[in-house]
């Protein structure tokens, strides 16, 4: 009876979480006449920004500023002139971007988030804004966590667009989406055990169907699965740490043969 109590109570001890949905980045363009930190324009060829990035108080949108992006040349290539916000991102997360939008004319513009620079790495969001020269706003969610630790950039592509083409972007935030610590996530119903894992994990707290993955720390998938009911086989996942995703949350996995 002793061992058992003892194995529930460590059984129980995997659940503890510390839980984290962290506001990434903020700003409704009040506080300054400079562009903030993180914002920026990028010719990934190495020429010349092909638009600039202003403060602008003509925008009537909310508040008296927005932030502009304005092209100053029509150029053919996304990768010739794209602009946007960079930050800090880690393996696996996942974000939700929201902004008020609108521009000088009705144009349509890809809205990306990828790794910021050369690292080919295919976009985790993507999605095409129809923008007027009325206000709208957008949420957007990435569709999968990110690949790499290293900065991300949400860009906006401003190609085939004619010089003097303004774009206004107001109320901007990324989000980060729940994430927990390394022992489970009771706050959002989900655990799993054991852990360190052998040959297999249990999921609970997610219906079946839910997506799951678990990813190396270099953030390659090594095993892609969904929620069935049963145990998810570890069979040919080699010993080592992981990242256990599913649907939002990201945990810690101790593999152990």
């Amino acid at each position: 009876m002793k061992n058992k109590t003892t194995f529930f109570v460590a059984l129980i001890s995997l659940f503890t979480v510390v839980s984290v949905n962290a506001q990434v980045y903020s700003d409704d363009f009040e506080s300054s006449t400079n562009v903030p930190n993180g914002w920026k324009t990028a010719n990934f060829v190495g020429g010349p920004a092909n638009s600039t990035l202003s403060i602008n108080t003509e925008s009537l949108m909310t508040g008296a500023n927005a932030l502009k992006l304005n092209i100053t040349a029509n150029v053919g290539n996304w990768f010739e002139n794209v602009a946007g916000y960079s930050f800090s991102a880690t393996i696996a997360d996942e974000y939700d971007i929201t902004f008020d939008a609108k521009a000088s004319a009705d144009i349509s513009i890809p809205a990306r988030l990828n790794t910021d620079g050369d690292k080919g790495q295919t976009a985790i969001l993507s999605k095409v804004l129809n923008l007027t020269t009325a206000s709208q706003h957008f949420t957007l969610s990435t569709t999968s966590g990110c690949t790499m630790t290293m900065n991300y950039l949400f860009w906006f592509e401003l190609n085939n667009q004619s010089a003097g083409t303004a774009i206004y972007i107001d109320n901007f935030s990324v989000k980060k989406k729940g994430v927990t610590g390394i022992n489970g996530a009771s706050k959002i119903n989900i655990s799993y055990y054991p852990n360190p894992a052998k040959d297999f994990v249990l999921i609970n707290g997610q219906k079946e169907g839910e997506k799951v993955a678990i990813y190396s720390l270099a953030g390659q998938l090594v095993l892609s699965s969904v929620i069935d009911g049963k145990p998810l086989s570890l069979k040919n996942v080699n010993t080592g740490a992981y990242l256990l995703k599913v649907g939002d949350t990201t945990q810690k996995l101790m593999i152990k043969k």
